[in-house]
């Protein structure tokens, strides 16, 4: 595959998967990422798409344990105090209801919630999506998070979607190991749902400082660690012509459709 051919086939497959969610039976819509997810990666075989990232030759051991949990506390607690804040926000400028306790059951939510996109969503995303684009290095795994932050469709998502993506992309890069990010999208969302059951009023701004207080710290620690260095490291020094590389007139299709989409529901 030449690169240009890397960045469409990794849009081809996000394509396909905005298709199938798009068009999915409301009345299945607990099976939709478990579809929506596994059909790009068994349509898109590794001849097209290259072998699927991160299960096999995982690096964990170049990190410390404790680096790992202070990368893990970061992230949660990021990507926590930014949904929050993004919530709080929109619920002063009225354009989100009062109350967003679940629906579902907590049984339900977990499984459909928790399990299955950390499973699935990681296994399109970093195991497909980072395996195509790998060789690009940082501009693959931005281009990947980006991905990422878009298959939410959904506008106040969008911040800590992103945070999250482009740090879970970079642990999944950096050690090779898909099952890291897998456990790490999985407590993310878990912390989310746990969060969704605070009482509301005074009890979400108290959550809130807690959150603050948790991420100050654990960045305070995070930053002296060899984890966090390459992390920075594969960020800040993306090649910018790569990037261009990958933002093929598929990728711009995509990223349209899906703000598109997301101006459709706000409507």
């Amino acid at each position: 595959m030449t690169k240009i051919k890397h960045g469409n086939v990794a849009a081809l497959m996000m394509l396909l998967w905005l298709a199938i969610s798009f068009f999915f039976p409301q009345r299945w819509s607990a099976f939709q990422t478990i579809i929506a997810c596994g059909a790009p990666m068994v349509l898109f075989g590794v001849k097209t798409r290259g072998r699927t990232f991160g299960t096999r030759d995982c690096n964990t051991v170049i990190y410390k344990k404790h680096e790992y949990a202070l990368f893990f506390a970061f992230c949660i607690f990021g990507a926590a105090l930014i949904s929050a804040i993004t919530f709080l926000f929109a619920k002063a400028f009225g354009t989100v209801e009062t109350s967003n306790v679940p629906q579902n059951g907590f049984l339900y939510l977990f499984v459909f919630s928790c399990l299955v996109p950390a499973f699935f969503e990681e296994w399109l995303v970093r195991g497909g999506i980072l395996g195509t684009l790998k060789s690009y290095g940082g501009a693959g795994v931005l281009v990947c998070a980006f991905f990422f932050a878009l298959m939410h469709t959904d506008v106040s998502k969008l911040p800590y979607a992103m945070f999250s993506g482009v740090f879970i992309t970079a642990l999944v890069y950096l050690t090779e190991s898909i099952y890291l990010g897998m456990f790490l999208h999985f407590l993310n969302n878990f912390v989310s749902l746990i969060l969704s059951y605070l009482p509301k009023g005074m009890g979400e701004y108290i959550a809130l400082f807690i959150i603050a207080v948790a991420f100050l710290i654990s960045a305070r620690y995070f930053k002296e660690t060899k984890l966090c260095k390459d992390t920075v490291k594969l960020i800040y020094t993306v090649d910018r012509e790569k990037v261009k590389e990958l933002c093929t007139p598929l990728f711009w299709v995509f990223a349209v459709l899906t703000f598109m989409l997301m101006v459709w529901v706000i409507l």
